[in-house]
C-alpha cells in the first residue's frame, strides 16, 4: 500500500514536466513558474478539505485499527518505546537514512541536469522533456513492484536490483556523453524510470518493522527529512561542477559512487535484511 501511495510521485511528474517545457517554449520560465506557483497554491485549499483526522485511525470498524489505536495508548503510557532521540542511537536508523540519502544525492547529481543535458546534446527540448515525464510514469509500476518484490524475494534481492537500475541509468546517461544514440536515451528513460522511487516503500516497511514499538512515524519523517536533504546536496552539487567542468561527466561520476554508497547497507550488513522489530531500550 505505501508503494501504491509513492506512485503519485511518478504520476505527478509524467504531468508536470513536459506541461513545464511547454509553457517555457510559449511564455518563457518567469510566467510558467508564476502559474505553476498560483496552481500550487489553489490546490493546498483542497488538500486542507481531506479527512486527515480519519486516516491515521484506519477503516471504520476495522479490528486491526482498534489494535492499533490500542498499541499507540501503550505507546504513549509506557515509557519503554522508541522516540527519535532513542532511535538515532542505533545502527539501523542511520543504515536506513544512508540508503534514502544517498539515493537522493544520486538521484538529483542526475535529475536535475538531465533535460538541460539532452538539449545540450541536440536533443528537441520537448521530447526531453517527454522523455523525463514517461520515465516518470515508468515510476509508478517500478515503485509498485518493488513492494511486490520485496515480499516475494526479500528486500536484500528487490533493492539491489533497483539500485542496479539507478546505476545503469547513470552509466547510460555517460555512455551517451560520448556516443550520442537514441538507444541510449531509452535505455535510461527505462532504468530510471523503474528504479526511481523504489526504496521508498522498503525503506518505510523496514522503519516500521524495525521500530514497531514506538513512534513509527517521527522516526520515519526525520529519516525522509534526510532524503531531502539529500535532494539538496545533490542538486547543488550537479550545478556546481557543471560550473566548474563545463560538462555534466563530474555529476554523472559521482552519482554513480553514491549509488554504490546507498546500496552498501543491503550489501555490506545484514542488520537491514534480517530486520526483525527492535526491542526498545529499557528505561
Amino acid at each position: 500500500m505505501v508503494a501504491v501511495a509513492y506512485a503519485g510521485f511518478g504520476s505527478g511528474m509524467l504531468a508536470l514536466v513536459p506541461l513545464a517545457q511547454a509553457g517555457i517554449d510559449a511564455w518563457g520560465w518567469r510566467e510558467t513558474y508564476r502559474i505553476m506557483f498560483w496552481g500550487c497554491l489553489v490546490i493546498l485549499p483542497l488538500l486542507a478539505l481531506l479527512p486527515w483526522g480519519r486516516i491515521p485511525g484506519g477503516a471504520p470498524g476495522d479490528p486491526r485499527a482498534e489494535a492499533r489505536h490500542g498499541r499507540r495508548r501503550r505507546v504513549t503510557s509506557d515509557k519503554a518505546h522508541w522516540t527519535v532521540g532513542r532511535a538515532m542511537r542505533t545502527a539501523e536508523f542511520w543504515l536506513l537514512a544512508q540508503a534514502f540519502f544517498f539515493t537522493a544525492v544520486a538521484s538529483y547529481l542526475t535529475s536535475v541536469q538531465m533535460i538541460s543535458f539532452l538539449i545540450s546534446m541536440d536533443y528537441p527540448p520537448l521530447a526531453a522533456a517527454l522523455a523525463f515525464g514517461v520515465a516518470g510514469m515508468l515510476s509508478i509500476f517500478g515503485v509498485i513492484l518493488s513492494g511486490w518484490a520485496s515480499v516475494w524475494f526479500g528486500f536484500r534481492r528487490s533493492t539491489l536490483v533497483s539500485f542496479a537500475g539507478t546505476l545503469i541509468e547513470v552509466l547510460a546517461l555517460l555512455a551517451y556523453a560520448r556516443w550520442p544514440h537514441p538507444a541510449l536515451v531509452w535505455l535510461f528513460i527505462v532504468t530510471f524510470g523503474t528504479s526511481q522511487g523504489a526504496r521508498g516503500p522498503v525503506i518505510s516497511a523496514l522503519n516500521a518493522r524495525i521500530f514497531a514499538h514506538g513512534r513509527v512515524s517521527s522516526i520515519y519523517g526525520l529519516i525522509f527529512t534526510l532524503m531531502s536533504f539529500g535532494s539538496a546536496v545533490g542538486a547543488s552539487l550537479s550545478g556546481r561542477l557543471h560550473a566548474w567542468t563545463g560538462d555534466y561527466a563530474a555529476a554523472f561520476l559521482l552519482a554513480a559512487v553514491a549509488v554504490l554508497v546507498a546500496a552498501a547497507p543491503f550489501l555490506l550488513t545484514r542488520r537491514l535484511i534480517d530486520a526483525q522489530e527492535k526491542p526498545p531500550p529499557v528505561v
